[in-house]
C-alpha cells in the first residue's frame, strides 16, 4: 500500500557489545590581522548491527573515522 515505508525483516537476537571511542583535538590562534583555527578527530572501535532472521548474531563490525578542518579568517 505504501511502498515507500516497506519494513525490513527483523528479528529478535542477542546484540554482541561493542564500543566506539572519540579522541580529537583543536588549535586556534593569532597571526597579525589573521585568526586561525584547525581541529582534527578519529573515532574507532567496534559496533554490532541489527540482528535480522538471516543473521540473528551478526558479527561485530569494526569502525574507523576521520576528520580535518581548519579556517583562516
Amino acid at each position: 500500500m505504501y511502498p515507500e515505508y516497506e519494513m525490513t525483516p527483523t528479528a529478535l537476537g542477542r546484540h554482541k557489545s561493542g564500543t566506539v571511542a572519540t579522541l580529537g583535538s583543536r588549535f586556534k590562534g593569532k597571526a597579525a590581522v589573521f585568526d586561525w583555527r584547525a581541529e582534527a578527530g578519529v573515532q574507532f572501535g567496534s559496533r554490532a548491527p541489527a540482528p535480522t532472521w538471516a543473521a540473528q548474531r551478526p558479527d561485530t563490525k569494526t569502525k574507523l573515522a576521520y576528520q580535518g578542518d581548519g579556517e583562516v579568517g
